[in-house]
């Protein structure tokens, strides 16, 4: 079955077709504030796999981010010597691309909740999940967007995680030459460009447009018409 009814909008968001479709909303976070931005690891591999040399070397060594430095992870038993190679998907980063899903993380620091996973309580379908890093070096102020996908699902993993599934269709990695700052499309309630703890951030649809829009006419400008053009096919099926 076609997921866009005869009205052209996902069929589980279509108003017409679903009269009498849930509109609970928060009174903090709204439906049109549900997009989802998420804080990534920087990977030299541009995310076409795990991390190379200088990657766990940045990963482990020098920022030693949690889920990197853990003694389960197969990046960090391969640094040491304890493993021989590395498996396809050994962080959440790794999957963006080649399986359309993120997850939530799972709490590692010592205590009670360490290894139960985060729960992300606000996933509505047809909303975009918007990924973003800052290079090796640079300044949080420099957190830029790199790709995106359109949200299909949700499910919750055996750690208790809440995974996010996007529409392969709908996904983009967006090429380096035309990758946007984050913090010229969204501001903390403060006005602030800082990221801080949590590893997602709920984002509005008047961001996610004037993002789109513009990651449209830069894709264009330098000569990436095809992912222009689905950035754009994003926008008409979404957020018209």
């Amino acid at each position: 079955m076609d997921v866009f009814c005869v009205h052209g909008k996902l069929r589980t968001r279509c108003r017409i077709c679903n009269p009498m479709i849930d509109t609970t909303t928060s009174p903090k976070i709204f439906i049109k504030d549900r997009n989802l931005a998420f804080k990534c690891n920087w990977l030299d591999t541009d995310y076409d796999g795990a991390c190379g040399k200088a990657g766990r070397r940045w990963n482990i060594h020098i920022k030693r981010f949690p889920w990197c430095t853990q003694p389960e992870n197969p990046c960090y038993q391969y640094e040491i010597g304890l493993r021989k190679d590395i498996p396809q998907f050994p962080c959440y980063e790794t999957e963006i691309f080649a399986k359309s899903e993120y997850g939530a993380g799972v709490n590692h620091r010592v205590g009670p909740r360490k290894g139960t996973g985060r729960k992300i309580r606000y996933v509505v379908p047809g909303k975009l999940a918007l990924f973003t890093t800052v290079d090796p070096g640079k300044s949080g102020e420099s957190r830029y967007i790199f790709g995106f996908f359109v949200i299909k699902d949700d499910y919750i993993e055996s750690d208790g995680a809440t995974k996010i599934v996007g529409y392969p269709e709908y996904t983009l990695k967006i090429p380096r030459d035309s990758r946007l700052r984050f913090w010229d499309f969204h501001r903390n309630s403060d006005g602030s460009t800082f990221w801080g703890s949590g590893l997602v951030r709920y984002i509005n649809d008047e961001a996610v447009v004037n993002y789109l829009k513009r990651q449209a006419e830069v894709l264009v400008d330098n000569g990436h018409t095809n992912e222009a053009k689905l950035v754009r096919r994003v926008m008409r099926k979404f957020y018209e």
